[in-house]
């Protein structure tokens, strides 16, 4: 069960809200059986949203941290720097009428619009309580992947995890037909969290583009010019590309 606050007058347009959620998803469509998890965070404010992993919204503070242990000679162990490391490197800033992510690729900044209609939503009778919450169930088509979604008009702020929004309320729980990927509400808080600042200096490029890139990156990793200069060694190198070949089952299916 979460443990909430008056959620009606926390979610007033003018108030910061920060929705947790967590993320289980199976990289690899070749195995099935594994799964990873991740927390994702959702920020609102005044009828804008971003979205984004928690390593990413964490990044800086612990960045800060780090080079305050290194300067005075103090350890820093290999699985801190691992925590770093996110495994989605976007953030999707989403208004009524857009939605434009932000996200590193081969360690530069790049941006580019999504479509998504959420005219598309069907929303269907079915009613349940999903993560301590009175919600709705709604289904969509996005991008070779059919979704169940369940929102909640308890929470009434029009949003959801990843590019998703649209409904009479917030959605609590998100998954894919195939349960590959699946986002939960796990906490609701009031926040004085700064507001994420879009890049000043992203390549402004298109989802088609950006598709093609990362498909080249699964195919061959060493399509990336700092890491065919940084990989010498032939083992090395075919760790790599098996690491690159088992992230094989991204959310958007044509990526």
């Amino acid at each position: 069960m979460i443990a909430f606050f008056s959620i009606t007058s926390a979610c007033a347009q003018t108030d910061k809200v920060d929705f947790i959620y967590e993320l289980v998803w199976k990289e690899d469509s070749l195995k099935l059986d594994r799964t990873k998890k991740g927390d994702m965070i959702l920020q609102t404010e005044g009828g804008e949203s971003c979205f984004q992993s928690m390593i990413n919204y964490n990044y800086e503070r612990n960045q800060a941290e780090f080079e305050k242990t290194a300067r005075s000679g103090g350890l820093i162990r290999s699985e801190d720097i691992k925590k770093m490391r996110p495994s989605f490197t976007y953030r999707i800033f989403k208004t009524q009428n857009t939605v434009k992510v932000e996200e590193q690729i081969m360690r530069k900044p790049y941006d580019y619009e999504v479509n998504f209609d959420p005219s598309e939503w069907k929303i269907q009778a079915d009613q349940d309580s999903i993560a301590g919450f009175w919600s709705q169930k709604a289904t969509v088509d996005h991008n070779g992947r059919s979704y169940i979604a369940w929102f909640t008009t308890e929470i009434p702020i029009s949003d959801g995890p990843y590019i998703f929004h649209g409904l009479p309320g917030l959605i609590v729980k998100l998954y894919d037909t195939q349960d590959h990927y699946t986002f939960t509400l796990k906490e609701v808080k009031k926040t004085d969290s700064i507001w994420p600042q879009k890049s000043k200096n992203a390549i402004s490029s298109t989802f088609i583009e950006i598709s093609e890139t990362k498909r080249k990156l699964r195919q061959d990793p060493l399509y990336d010019p700092l890491a065919s200069g940084f990989f010498s060694d032939p083992e090395a190198i075919e760790k790599l590309r098996k690491l690159a070949k088992a992230n094989n089952n991204p959310l958007e299916r044509n990526q």
